[in-house]
């Protein structure tokens, strides 16, 4: 017998992270290591305080300002890393 996580399409895998990423309560990004950011959720939106396309065509360095270089390590370390926990003031 298959479990469920050998069964479960690509698809299927895909719809669900889809769903974490729209309805979480933390503001995630989806961005590269060089800075760019391809996706924002709402959440990141209402704290951002800008619309997702605002902070896509911001990319890293248009939305960190100067106040925390940690925000971009961050976004590096995620794009090398796969993830990155921790707090950068933007």
């Amino acid at each position: 017998m298959e479990s469920d996580k050998e069964s479960a399409s690509p698809q299927t895998v895909e719809a669900g992270c889809r769903a974490l990423f729209k309805s979480s309560l933390d503001g995630i990004l989806l961005a590269d290591a060089g800075g760019a950011i391809y996706a924002a959720n709402s959440s990141a939106c209402r704290l951002l305080r800008r619309s997702e396309q605002e902070i896509i065509a911001a990319g890293c360095g248009g939305i960190s300002g100067t106040s925390d270089r940690r925000f971009c390590e961050a976004i590096r370390e995620s794009a090398r890393n796969g993830a990155f926990r921790g707090d950068a003031v933007i």
